[in-house]
């Protein structure tokens, strides 16, 4: 026969169980920074291609917010008529600096995830370097070109994987996101 107590029991365990909040509340994610000469009052975050929150500048040009990160991924954040991407994981508290003058160059990352999104901001401007450096081979032969662009997509994944090894990074979808990067 079919104990109450033990019934009783179980429907208290499931439901409390069912009632727990996901693991992304337990640990929110925090995105703050100051942006110096500020060409608007506020940072739109997006996830793709849709907006998932809007950090006001307060008077010293500085926002902090909790902001809601349900998955890891790439977003990005826009002030301005400039923009740049964002690796952001559930807890991560991540605060930047931005000068506009110089919108990519300046950014600067620190705090839980910053390590991530500095190797990635690093990349996007060696990449950027890199352009104008090719354009000045392109007198060579298909061959030699090749080989040059071979060289410095190697000595790349050379650099990620020092970083990775360094940092102890293991989230698998901003490896890949990095290599993507590369390639």
């Amino acid at each position: 026969m079919f104990n109450r107590s033990y019934f009783f029991l179980l429907v208290i365990f499931i439901s409390l169980s069912a009632c727990q909040q996901p693991k992304e509340f337990d640990s929110p994610t925090y995105l703050g920074g100051q942006i110096i000469n500020a060409r608007a009052k506020s940072v739109v975050l997006s996830f793709q291609e849709e907006i998932i929150d809007t950090l006001m500048l307060d008077s010293n040009q500085r926002f902090l917010k909790a902001i809601p990160v349900f998955e890891e991924g790439l977003y990005t954040f826009q002030h301005g008529n400039e923009f740049q991407y964002i690796f952001l994981e559930p807890g991560d508290s991540i605060m930047m600096r931005i000068n506009t003058w110089d919108f990519d160059e300046s950014l600067v990352y620190s705090g839980k995830g910053g390590m991530r999104n500095e190797y990635l901001i690093d990349l996007f401007i060696e990449n950027e370097k890199e352009d104008s450096f090719l354009r000045n081979l392109y007198y060579l032969d298909s061959r030699d070109l090749k080989k040059e662009i071979e060289r410095l997509r190697v000595n790349k994944h050379q650099k990620l994987d020092n970083f990775l090894f360094e940092s102890q990074e293991t989230n698998n979808l901003y490896i890949r996101y990095a290599r993507a990067a590369i390639d």
